[in-house]
């Protein structure tokens, strides 16, 4: 098999100072967010972070909040 044939496997991942650039968060914010179990998933490659597109795009989806419910006036003395 040719070099220029093999696939690119780290297509789509992306190093923290990207992932950090494409969710406009600090790179800092996501260390500490690896170091808590938090923020989106990632892996570890050669020694390497790594976020992929997918999983990036799946937890910036996952912080949508349902709107809250309208406060009744109710009950209200003006």
């Amino acid at each position: 098999m040719a070099v220029q044939d093999v696939p690119d496997l780290l297509a789509g991942l992306f190093p923290p100072p990207d992932a950090a650039k494409a969710l406009r968060l600090s790179t800092i914010t996501l260390a500490k967010w690896r170091s808590a179990g938090t923020g989106p998933r990632w892996c570890k490659i050669g020694g390497k972070v790594y976020y992929r597109e997918d999983d990036l795009r799946a937890w910036v989806m996952a912080q949508a909040e349902a709107p809250a419910a309208p406060r009744s006036s109710a009950g209200i003395n003006r």
